[in-house]
């Protein structure tokens, strides 16, 4: 008897607790409900956007991907202008330790409307801005600060592969004469250094090919370091006009 009061005492307890432990489950559920209503409409919503590749169509990813990364060069306009040159004069004096090397090597970038940074690339490649470098080749002798081949400058005398500014004027107008022979800055860097022959008759050297690289790896280190020492402080119009940025 006093058993059965004991457990009729405890029933209505067992009935409120299983009522809660329901009500949570049905909370619950409503909860997840919604959730799962909200990421469906948003995958939904996904799926009735328009497909970029049908907008766009194919010939917006080609050109996306060309000039992806692609910054103007301003080295040229830069060092043109009297607003700027002084600078451009700065930045390269540091990069050969020497203005008077640079100055002669800017002056024929300039004259052959080549890249400053290609042309001390090269430069750098071939002789490390030294103007007495001698490199002897098996039947020819490579001299001077853009390394002129004796047999390519036949006319030039050992005095003038040793002066920096006749050189320089020979070296980057022939680079000059390769760019345009080619129509881009690899090809002329190979017909460079392997000679036009081979270069036409798809005879490239891998040691041609890794001259280049080295070249190319060197000139976007100076691109980007020239870009954040100098050329972010001014604005060139589509004109080539120079101005200073206000705050510089």
């Amino acid at each position: 008897m006093t058993q059965k009061n004991a457990t009729t005492s405890h029933f209505p307890g067992k009935i409120f607790l299983a009522m809660f432990i329901f009500g949570l489950l049905v909370l619950s559920g409503r909860f997840l409900f919604s959730r799962f209503f909200s990421l469906a409409t948003t995958f939904q919503e996904i799926a009735n956007e328009p497909d970029l590749a049908s907008v766009a169509g194919p010939e917006f990813f080609h050109q996306s991907a060309i000039n992806t990364g692609r910054e103007e060069e301003l080295g040229l306009p830069l060092y043109q202008s009297e607003i700027s040159r002084a600078d451009v004069l700065w930045f390269y004096s540091h990069i050969t330790k020497n203005e008077e090397m640079a100055r002669i090597i800017l002056e024929n970038a300039s004259k052959n409307s080549i890249d400053p940074p290609l042309a001390f690339a090269l430069a750098w490649e071939e002789s490390r801005y030294t103007p007495r470098a001698v490199n002897k080749n098996a039947a020819s002798i490579d001299r001077g600060l853009f390394q002129l081949n004796n047999k390519a400058f036949p006319k030039l005398t050992e005095k003038d592969f040793f002066n920096a500014a006749t050189n320089a004027k020979f070296g980057l107008s022939h680079l000059r004469y390769c760019i345009d022979l080619s129509g881009n800055e690899v090809a002329a860097l190979a017909m460079y250094n392997a000679g036009t022959t081979k270069v036409r008759n798809d005879n490239t050297p891998k040691r041609t090919l890794d001259y280049i690289s080295r070249i190319m790896a060197y000139k976007e280190g100076l691109e980007k370091t020239f870009a954040r020492e100098v050329a972010g402080r001014y604005s060139v119009d589509k004109k080539g006009n120079v101005r200073l940025k206000s705050g510089n």
